[in-house]
């Protein structure tokens, strides 16, 4: 198995570049010699602490570059950290618990090991691991990271639920409904068990914190995303969705996968959500970390735009039907709980009885007389 340890020094004008040198260097390992900015000349020997810790997607069946594709956004975008990338054994060569012990293993080694602080992303099914990895470490306590990043998570791998998008947006997204059931049965056979279903994740979501979801809004996936993060609190929450305007699943990886300006406006989301993870918002604000394209005025436009929809989300309109699923699923969870408890009350205590006691202290009136 692969573990690989990327460093990102600093910001760099052309992306182009970025990822000709991911493309061309083994193990992504951007050397720091080819790597000094012209950009940001203080800065150039400022030793990254955050960490980004990256699971890839690929259905848990196959080995995808969507690494290569992140890591050159966030150099883009953010280049303050070290980016982690966890490689995986695949189904069904091994179980999904398997695979979530092998990545949590490497996660505590690297949060551990790691000066700063730590975001763990994750895309499509890499998404579902990095989920679990986030939900663990907040039953657990250890191991908490400062956020996490969910690109297209892949959550609902049983297929059980009823959502619409899986069928009302087959016309908008590049993976079919075949492709999608094809990973899910590589992924379910012989580990059904060790999966754990979309109700059970979501019932397990309620105190999901310091989360982004960016999700497609033509993707067959949608509705399960925004199910996760009404299921987290939705507007009332710290967890947060970013909706990409008729986006298809996974569309952070390319520009061709949607409209003009949607790419660039999640990644700017992310970049945005990773500062603020990462403790240092406000420590270098100001433009050095995203390129924008526009003057003053455009900017300030641009803004307010971005105000205005913040203001529409806490609505959560047009997701009434996604939001009675959520309802009914956390219901089901509360009396499912409530009944566990009821039985643990009803569950005869070993109380000793009378004839016990009573033969207890006869015997030890003979050993007194002895």
């Amino acid at each position: 198995m692969r573990y690989v340890e990327c460093t990102f020094i600093r910001l760099y004008a052309d992306i182009s570049t970025v990822r000709t040198l991911l493309a061309t260097h083994d193990g992504f390992h951007v050397p720091r010699s080819t790597s000094r900015p012209t950009a940001n000349p203080n800065n150039q020997d400022k030793v990254p602490t955050n960490t980004v810790f990256y699971v890839h997607g690929g259905g848990f069946c196959v080995h995808t570059a969507t690494e290569k594709i992140v890591a050159s956004e966030v150099i883009k975008l953010y280049s303050n950290c070290k980016f982690y990338l966890c490689d995986y054994p695949l189904c069904p060569q091994v179980s999904a618990s398997q695979i979530f012990q092998h990545c949590l293993k490497q996660y505590e080694k690297v949060h551990a090991s790691c000066d700063g602080n730590v975001v763990i992303m994750g895309d499509s099914a890499g998404g579902n691991i990095a989920l679990s990895l986030k939900l663990h470490s907040q039953s657990t306590n250890s191991f908490v990271p400062k956020g996490c990043v969910l690109l297209s998570p892949w959550i609902d791998v049983h297929g059980t639920s009823p959502l619409a998008s899986f069928s009302s947006n087959r016309s908008t997204d590049y993976m079919s409904a075949h492709f999608v059931k094809a990973f899910q049965s590589l992924t379910l056979s012989g580990s059904s068990g060790d999966v754990p279903t979309l109700e059970d994740i979501l019932s397990r979501s309620s105190d999901l914190s310091d989360t982004l979801i960016v999700t497609g809004g033509g993707e067959l996936m949608a509705d399960e995303n925004v199910a996760l993060w009404l299921a987290s609190g939705g507007s009332g929450g710290t967890c947060e969705i970013h909706v990409g305007d008729e986006a298809p699943h996974d569309f952070v990886m390319s520009r061709a996968f949607c409209k003009e300006g949607v790419f660039e406006e999640a990644w700017r989301v992310v970049a945005t959500r990773c500062r603020v993870f990462f403790g240092d918002f406000e420590e270098e604000g100001g433009e050095e970390w995203v390129e924008v394209e526009l003057d003053e005025g455009e900017g300030e436009e641009e803004e307010s735009e971005e105000e205005e929809e913040e203001e529409e989300e806490p609505d959560e309109k047009g997701y009434e039907h996604v939001k009675r699923f959520v309802d009914e699923v956390l219901k089901r969870q509360k009396r499912k709980t409530a009944t566990k408890k009821k039985a643990a009350k009803k569950m005869p205590t070993k109380t000793p009885t009378k004839t016990s006691t009573i033969k207890r202290r006869a015997s030890s009136r003979k050993r007194a007389t002895k």
